[in-house]
């Protein structure tokens, strides 16, 4: 699923923000709660290279939140909270970091639609869903 638009809610200032110099997505991967489509897996992001920007929240200097933001298409690509950090406004501040440095618009890919955590988090912060997508299988 994807969604667009201006975020509703914002940061409270309570969390840092930080843009990366590097990062480990197998290690942040842990933090999502469905595995990305292909277009958004790992390689592909490493692969986009200088594209792409990370950011984080840290909490006594382990990395709690992160958020995968492609410069050239304007899109987040990826993002999660570590289980026992979620429900802290740490998705908002990493969405309101985007918001207030790269775009104000906010758009959302290929998001699992059966993730029901992240399509609730992103609706209720005010982005309004556009497209759906269904993965097409075939059955040898």
């Amino acid at each position: 699923l994807s969604y667009k638009g201006i975020m509703a809610g914002k940061s409270d200032d309570s969390h840092q923000v930080e843009l990366l110099e590097t990062y480990d997505l197998d290690a942040l991967s842990l933090f999502e709660d469905a595995k990305p489509c292909w277009q958004l897996s790992n390689t592909v992001i490493r692969n986009w290279g200088d594209a792409m920007a990370a950011i984080a929240v840290k909490k006594r200097g382990d990395i709690v939140g992160f958020l995968v933001y492609n410069k050239e298409n304007k899109r987040v690509c990826r993002f999660g909270v570590r289980k026992d950090f979620r429900r802290q406004v740490i998705a908002t501040a990493l969405f309101a970091y985007v918001s207030e440095r790269f775009d104000k618009q906010i758009t959302v890919v290929n998001m699992d639609g059966a993730t029901e955590s992240v399509n609730t988090f992103l609706k209720g912060s005010g982005l309004a869903f556009f497209a759906g997508q269904w993965e097409m299988e075939r059955t040898l």
